[in-house]
């Protein structure tokens, strides 16, 4: 008979039952077979945590492929997300402020000077795990006056810059994103922070950013599935330092054969274990998000989770926040003191939820209604953007919009100040009146909403105003 592998004591000849299949010992030693079964699942297993664990990196290193293969970019570059087709390849990405961005490596261009101009503009300059080095503009130390930042690699010595005109931030990797947003809408805006913004290496002549705008080519940001994921991985993980607390992972990628200088050549055996890994890592994710034993409903009795609900760091004194970081990042990019702010009138605030009122999924084939209370905690605008639950991409559909807002002009008002958004499959008809509140799904596809506050005023905070739970609707 088996014996369940809980109750056994390992000793001796024992045919064994668990949750990975048949096992057995012969005087205590695991036979040949069971050997194999056991490592096959260490290898999976420690696959799925690294899928986890890299997500930030992998998220940057195909963002920076496809900035290079689609758009062209090099050294420092920017891209003007702006297009629906530009920004839905961001993962989760906002549909009301154009995203500008350069991704590049230190170790290349050296020291890089960004003179940041004054102005509604809110960026930062982050490191190839999405830890934020500092943010520029409104949320950083120039509190949107403008000034001259110094970003040095890992490899620099701050000191030597003691005294300059600068603000010196060190990154802790030599790859490293260089983003912002133009807050205030219109193209004028955009092209005054074009003219302003100056990047250029130190010790060159001060010269204005290139920027590439005006492609409207599609792509995705979103890391691909199964093995492909650890061949990006293999590329994330060049020519860059190793934290402390990220040794034991390095650990496993070596076991695997993905090392820093060396390529990367899995068997057939490791190439289907990594696969099987990663997708049941991904599955993880998923399962991580809609059901986070980590934290609560923001609001009581609704299913709305604030998001980034850990330390920018991504650590404290004691652990590194795995579960709670994974979390945002399969979903979104980036973090920074404003996408994180407990201060009213400053910075922006994200939720989210997975469930209707009920506690069922989402559904792309069903009708919902989100109802927006009046009087809506923001001192510049709110807005509801829906999501693919595969992709973390913009839902497509002919109606070519996944977002709704506050600055909308078309948006009906009832006579309370409240908002009702619907959501419902583009197969449908809209009812009549409706057409401008209504954002299309596609059946069979789940969908996932982000409600955003910018500017969020106290009411939030103190939780006095609440987001009601979406509902479905006949």
């Amino acid at each position: 008979m088996n014996t369940p592998i809980e109750r056994s004591n390992l000793f001796g000849t024992q045919s064994l039952s668990t949750p990975y299949g048949p096992m057995a010992i012969d005087n205590s030693y695991p036979t040949d077979g069971t050997i194999e079964l056991l490592l096959d699942q260490r290898d999976r297993q420690r696959a799925s945590e690294i899928y986890l664990w890299a997500l930030p990196l992998t998220q940057f290193q195909v963002w920076k492929n496809e900035q290079e293969r689609i758009y062209g970019a090099k050294g420092t570059d920017f891209v003007i997300y702006d297009s629906f087709n530009e920004k839905s390849g961001v993962t989760t990405g906002n549909a009301t402020t154009p995203y500008i961005i350069s991704l590049l490596d230190l170790s290349e261009t050296g020291a890089i000077v960004v003179d940041f101009p004054a102005g509604m503009f809110a960026g930062g300059v982050l490191d190839w795990w999405e830890h934020p080095t500092c943010d520029l503009g409104i949320t950083g130390p120039d509190c949107g006056k403008g000034a001259k930042y110094l970003i040095i690699s890992p490899q620099d010595a701050p000191k030597q810059y003691e005294g300059s005109e600068y603000l010196v931030f060190q990154s802790p990797t030599n790859k490293i994103l260089l983003g912002t947003r133009v807050l205030t809408p219109g193209a004028d805006a955009l092209e005054v922070f074009k003219q302003s913004l100056k990047v250029y290496p130190l010790g060159s002549t001060p010269q204005p950013a290139r920027f590439i705008s005006g492609l409207d080519k599609p792509w995705a940001q979103t890391p691909p599935v199964g093995l492909d994921y650890f061949k990006i991985l293999h590329q994330a993980i060049q020519n860059e330092p190793v934290a402390d607390r990220d040794k034991a992972f390095m650990a496993y990628l070596t076991y695997f054969g993905i090392e820093d200088g060396k390529p990367f050549n899995p068997d057939d055996r490791l190439s289907t274990l990594l696969a099987q890994g990663a997708t049941i890592g991904e599955l993880l994710a998923r399962a991580n998000i809609i059901e986070p034993a980590f934290t609560k409903p923001y609001w009581e009795s609704t299913f709305w989770y604030r998001l980034i609900d850990f330390p920018l760091a991504q650590e404290d004194e004691t652990r590194l926040y795995l579960d709670e970081r994974s979390a945002w990042f399969y979903e979104a990019i980036t973090t920074s003191k404003g996408m994180k702010t407990e201060t009213p009138g400053v910075g922006q605030v994200y939720l989210s939820t997975k469930r209707d009122k009920d506690g069922q999924v989402l559904r792309g084939g069903e009708t919902y209604r989100l109802t927006v209370p009046p009087n809506a905690p923001m001192e510049q605008f709110w807005a509801v953007t829906v999501y693919a639950e595969h992709s973390r991409i913009f839902v497509r559909t002919n109606q070519m919009n996944a977002n709704l807002d506050s600055r909308n002009a078309q948006l009906q008002t009832n006579a309370d100040g409240s908002v009702d958004i619907y959501f419902g499959p583009n197969t449908a008809k809209i009812p009549t009146g409706l057409e401008s509140n209504w954002i299309a799904t596609n059946p069979d596809e789940g969908w996932f909403p982000y409600f955003r506050l910018y500017a969020p005023k106290q009411a939030f905070f103190d939780k006095s105003w609440v987001l009601g739970n979406i509902e479905r609707v006949s």
